[in-house]
């Protein structure tokens, strides 16, 4: 069992199929990965209970909450919001709702922001997910290729000098 709540931080990608969640401790080392099937096209109500799965087995196992998160998404191409805005909207809020502590977003290449600034950047919140992997490869190696596969886009990244080097950011500008 872990002790100080404060020292672990919890990642977290929201999928239109999966919610994937890496614990993270104090140092920096992955204590616990989870995935578990988020079926985001049939309702919100869906990335809920996979939200709560996730903090149960981590209650299980650790017998606390880490008290800082930060999400990535692609779940707001799924069918059930009315745009990729609406999406990134309605899901930031549901994990605020859900999460204890401090949620931040990744907002690509303007890093990570709080619920109160989402509204104003949900273009680059927006399938970033592959970004945030790859600035975090980026700074592991310095220098290398980092590949991303995903069911939609598959990326090819290349890494110098510890930043990723993608020549555009959007999905369109990333499959040109």
């Amino acid at each position: 069992m872990l002790n100080q709540q404060k020292q672990l931080s919890l990642g977290w990608d929201v999928g239109g199929a999966h919610l994937k969640a890496a614990l993270l401790g104090s140092d920096g080392a992955v204590l616990q990965v989870i995935q578990v099937e988020c079926p985001l096209w049939r309702g919100l109500d869906k990335l809920e209970q996979a939200v709560l799965d996730v903090l149960g087995q981590l209650v299980a196992r650790f017998e606390m909450l880490p008290q800082q998160h930060a999400v990535t998404m692609t779940g707001e191409l799924a069918d059930i919001f009315a745009d990729r805005n609406a999406g990134v909207l309605e899901i930031s809020d549901l994990m605020c709702q859900l999460l204890p502590g401090k949620v931040v977003f990744y907002a690509g290449t303007a890093g990570f922001v709080a619920i109160a600034d989402v509204a104003y950047s949900t273009s680059y919140i927006a399938s970033a997910n592959w970004l945030a992997s790859a600035a975090f490869v980026a700074q592991q190696l310095g220098n290398g290729l980092f590949i991303d596969i995903g069911s939609t886009t598959s990326d090819l990244v290349l890494l110098a000098e510890g930043q990723p080097q993608a020549r555009g950011f959007s999905d369109a500008t990333r499959m040109q």
